[in-house]
């Protein structure tokens, strides 16, 4: 067979390249007639007339290259070769792009903005009415879908949401929606999200249990080791911390100190404690507190009763040697009237009556083996505490408010085989200042197109809480206290001469200046136009 130059003419033969699968090329071309062919070679690579690999496909004429590149351009030659290996010229060039498969319409990005949006990025241009439908998105566990906003792409999606809940985990899924050629999702989107907890952890509420024990309340769990370091707290004027218990809920810390004073101001600064996703107690977080000395006692009748301070192990009557074994934290430190146990048979209402020079709580501690408690002690509040004796006897503490002045008190109605109740009295005069609470980095207050009312802080609280609100333009508004009967406590009004966030700091009292009574209380924030927004707080003594 002579050389085959010029074998491969424009009329005599056509090479082809076509695409059937992904990464895959098959070239065709017309036969040679000559009798000594022996066979074919295909030349290709991506640049023109520069092959960089070679297949021998022996004597046919079609022949599937794969293992191409999607998104190339690759060029192609054939050769012809005879019986004794002399080879053509190359064809004609042909060359053919492979393009990029076709992708399937997925959710390409998501994110959990706040606790009241969510976006999604689609692959490709969405069909709106799909995307717009609310039905096609469910959220588990349950939380209301009540928007969905599309913007000019066509693939970006916002989702507005009620509130969900910071730290739990939520599964977001899409369905049935399309893309604007029609195709649909091959499976439904689902995802699993949470919303991160940013922000730092504050104090909810200060109790001043007794001289040596103060009680911390944080708004969430703590880590326990942090807390339980008392190197983490400072008691100025120095005061030493001795140890740090925490409760099962990590969210109540109890820490035993040295004896504090009475109407001696003492801050306690806490630094370093973390919550149970790592965030730390804001920078110089300092609360103010003040422990309130117990009322002076007069005018007491029976004469023959004593005030007195009683601790675990002490007598607590005038007429017996009968011994404490058991205080709560709560009733420590406090003042006692010791009473005459042989007095537990009296059934005079006024049979006790007392002078105090300031307001006070006074609790009785009632002898549990009596089924009945006495009618004037009925209105009284059960504190769900006790204190017992060595003898095994417990009593039963209730509690309630007195003004500065006189206190009556009724007969203990006893029995042979009961004691006769015991006295205790404490100042409500005590302060506790608190920091600011930590703004929510979630909160989107500066964008808000209305006003805004927080919850007071603390709540509970005894005496003084702090009521914020957000004003979103320049405003007179009216803050009102409510009783739960409807009728009002106290009101302020308040005139913002530009937008920002406001408080009140309410101590209690009414309009007369009186302290309330503890219970259930309404506050609300009333603006211009139809804004009203009211919300509940309870007041402890």
């Amino acid at each position: 067979m002579k050389k085959l130059s010029g074998f491969f003419g424009s009329v005599l033969f056509t090479i082809l390249a076509f695409k059937l699968f992904a990464g895959s090329v098959t070239v065709s071309w017309n036969p040679n007639s000559e009798t000594d062919l022996a066979g074919y070679k295909i030349y290709y690579g991506t640049q023109s007339r520069n092959y960089d690999k070679t297949i021998d496909v022996g004597n046919t004429t079609s022949y599937r290259i794969t293992n191409l590149s999607d998104g190339l351009t690759y060029y192609f030659a054939v050769t012809a070769y005879d019986t004794a290996n002399n080879e053509s010229d190359f064809s004609e060039e042909v060359f053919i792009t492979l393009a990029p498969p076709e992708q399937p319409l997925v959710v390409a990005y998501f994110q959990a903005v706040d606790p009241q949006t969510l976006h999604l990025v689609f692959n490709k241009k969405m069909d709106p009415q799909s995307l717009k439908t609310i039905s096609n998105y469910t959220i588990s566990p349950i939380i209301q879908i009540l928007s969905v906003e599309i913007d000019t792409s066509l693939t970006v999606v916002t989702i507005h949401t009620d509130k969900h809940q910071v730290g739990k985990t939520y599964t977001l899924t899409v369905q049935n929606v399309k893309d604007l050629a029609g195709n649909s999702m091959e499976n439904p989107y689902s995802v699993n999200y949470s919303l991160p907890d940013k922000r730092p952890p504050y104090v909810e509420q200060l109790l001043l249990l007794n001289l040596e024990a103060i009680q911390l309340h944080f708004n969430e769990p703590m880590n326990a080791s942090t807390v339980r370091d008392t190197s983490n707290y400072l008691i100025s004027p120095p005061i030493s911390i001795l140890s740090a218990e925490v409760d099962s809920s990590f969210k109540v810390v109890t820490l035993r100190t040295a004896p504090h004073l009475f109407e001696v101001e003492y801050k306690l600064t806490i630094h370093g404690v973390t919550d149970s996703s790592g965030n730390e107690i804001s920078e110089n977080y300092t609360i103010t507190y003040i422990f309130a000395a117990p009322p002076r006692i007069t005018n007491l009748n029976p004469s023959y009763y004593a005030p007195s301070n009683v601790r675990e192990g002490d007598s607590y009557y005038v007429d017996r040697e009968f011994r404490i074994s058991f205080i709560p934290d709560a009733l420590k430190d406090l003042i006692w009237l010791k009473t005459a146990n042989n007095d537990k048979f009296e059934t005079d209402p006024h049979f006790l009556t007392f002078s105090i020079s300031k307001s006070a709580k006074v609790y009785v501690g009632y002898d549990s083996r009596l089924e009945n408690i006495p009618a004037w002690l009925e209105s009284w509040e059960s504190t769900g505490l006790e204190i017992h004796d060595e003898m095994g006897v417990v009593f039963q503490i209730y509690s309630r408010y007195f003004s500065r002045g006189d206190v009556v008190l009724g007969g203990n109605n006893g029995t042979d085989a009961t004691n006769m109740y015991i006295v205790l009295l404490k100042g409500t005069d005590e302060h506790i200042e608190y920091p600011e609470i930590p703004e929510d980095p979630y909160q989107t207050h500066e964008t808000a197109e209305s006003h805004l009312l927080y919850q007071n802080f603390p709540n509970p609280f005894n005496p003084n809480t702090k009521i914020r609100f957000y004003l979103s333009k320049p405003d007179t508004v009216l803050l009102t206290i409510h009783d739960m009967l409807g009728r009002e406590i106290r009101r302020y009004e308040i005139q913002a001469a530009s937008p920002g966030i406001f408080s009140v700091n309410w101590d209690g009292t009414n309009k007369y200046g009186q302290q309330v009574a503890s219970g259930m209380y309404l506050y609300c924030l009333q603006g211009k136009g139809n804004f009203r927004q009211t919300k509940k707080m309870i007041r402890v003594r």
